[in-house]
C-alpha cells in the first residue's frame, strides 16, 4: 500500500486496508486479530489528534468484520502420546548433526510448554537459567520447580512439578560448564535455556514442529485447522480444566484472564461440569484412584519399537537432597527474588 498523510486517511482507505490485510493473510482475519490491529491504529490516531494534525470529527470509524474464532486446535490425549512417541525417534532421523540438535531442542521445548502452559515465543525465548530454581513448599512439603517468565503480560512465576525436571536437566547437561549443577546454583547464569549446543538460538522451531506434525499425520485437527506450537499450550489448559483444577489458578499460571479461558475453552468447562448438569447419585463422579493424568506421563517410557505403547503408568515422585532446597522460601519469596531487575 502507498504511504498517506494521516489527515488524508478516510473510510475508503480503511476499506482498502481491509482487502490488503485479507490478501496478506490469505483469509479473513479473526475478530481478535482485527481488534489488536484497531487498537494500534487508534493509538496512532490519538497521537495525531494530540499533535493537532487531525480533528476528532475527521477521523474515520474503525470496523471489525472479522471471523468469529473457532475453538483453538489442541491435541487429544492419544494424539499427544503418539506425537511424543514419534518425536523421540524422529530426532535420530535427521541427516545432519544440526538437524538432530534442532529436533532434540524441539522435543524438550514441547515438553516444557506442555508441562507449564507457557506461551511459545517471547516467554520461552527470554527464559534463562537464572530464572529457574528448586524449592520445597512449606504447606505440603513437596518439591517444585519455579520458573519466572517475561512476555506478553509482563513477569510472572510458574510453578512446575517434577515431570519437567528431566527435560531441563537434559538441556542443562549439553554444556560442560553447567552439567550436573543444581538449578539453585545457576542463579547468576545469564545464558538462555532454549539454545543449540553451539550457543545459537534456533531460527525456526515453528517450522520444525510443522514438519514433525506432518511426519506423524497430526498437522490438522478434526476441524481441519492446522496445529502450531500454541496448540500445546491449549492442550495444557484443556487438560487442567478437565482435571477440575481451579480456573483462577490456571489463569494465573498461564498469564491470562478467567474470561479468556472461559471464552476459548468453553468446550472443556462444559465437560468439566458434566456431573453437575446431567449426573445423578447413581453415577460415580470421582476420579478412579488408579487413574493417571496425561500431564503425569513419562513419555520416554511410552516408546517401544518406534511407537507409543498403551502403558499409562505415571512417573514416580522425583527426590532431591534436602540440601538443594530452600525450606524457608515460599512461592512468593522465590518470586520476589527471581523478579528483581536483571
Amino acid at each position: 500500500m502507498e504511504k498517506k498523510y494521516i489527515a488524508n486517511i478516510s473510510q475508503k482507505e480503511l476499506a482498502e486496508f481491509d482487502k490488503y490485510r485479507e490478501n496478506r493473510f490469505g483469509r479473513v482475519p479473526s475478530k481478535s486479530t482485527i481488534n489488536t490491529h484497531n487498537a494500534t491504529i487508534n493509538k496512532v490516531f490519538k497521537y495525531a489528534l494530540e499533535q493537532g494534525w487531525v480533528t476528532k470529527s475527521s477521523l474515520p470509524h474503525l470496523q471489525n468484520k472479522g471471523n468469529t474464532g473457532k475453538p483453538r486446535p489442541a491435541f487429544e490425549e492419544d494424539e499427544f502420546i503418539r506425537l511424543m512417541g514419534h518425536s523421540e525417534n524422529w530426532i535420530n532421523d535427521g541427516r545432519k548433526s544440526i538437524s538432530r540438535d534442532i529436533r532434540m531442542l524441539l522435543n524438550e521445548y514441547i515438553r516444557f510448554v506442555y508441562y507449564t502452559g507457557v506461551r511459545p515465543g517471547t516467554e520461552t525465548d527470554n527464559l534463562k537459567w537464572k530464572h529457574i530454581r528448586d524449592f520445597k513448599d512449606k504447606k505440603d512439603g513437596r518439591i517444585y520447580i519455579s520458573v519466572v517468565v517475561n512476555g506478553k503480560t509482563g513477569k510472572r512465576i510458574l510453578v512446575c512439578d517434577h515431570q519437567i525436571r528431566p527435560s531441563l536437566e537434559c538441556l542443562r547437561d549439553r554444556f560442560e560448564h553447567l552439567k550436573g549443577k543444581p538449578f539453585n546454583d545457576l542463579s547468576d547464569c545469564d545464558e538462555h535455556v532454549f539454545i543449540l549446543p553451539n550457543g545459537e538460538k534456533p531460527k525456526d522451531l515453528h517450522g520444525c514442529f510443522e514438519l514433525l506434525l506432518k511426519d506423524c499425520n497430526l498437522l490438522e485437527d478434526s476441524d481441519g485447522q492446522n496445529r502450531t506450537l500454541y496448540s500445546i499450550r491449549h492442550t495444557y489448559a484443556t487438560i487442567k480444566l478437565l482435571e477440575g483444577k481451579d480456573i483462577y489458578m490456571i489463569a494465573l499460571q498461564m498469564g491470562t484472564s478467567v474470561g479468556m479461558i472461559e471464552k476459548h475453552y468453553s468446550h472443556a468447562t462444559a465437560l468439566m461440569n458434566a456431573s453437575n448438569i446431567v449426573g445423578d447419585s447413581s453415577t460415580p463422579t470421582s476420579k478412579p484412584t488408579n487413574a493417571t493424568s496425561i500431564l503425569d506421563l513419562d513419555f520416554s517410557k511410552l516408546v517401544s519399537d518406534g511407537k507409543a505403547s498403551n502403558d499409562l503408568t505415571g512417573t514416580d515422585e522425583y527426590k532431591l537432597p534436602t540440601s538443594d532446597l530452600a525450606d524457608s522460601d515460599s512461592v512468593q519469596d522465590i518470586f520476589n527474588k527471581l523478579t528483581k531487575p536483571d
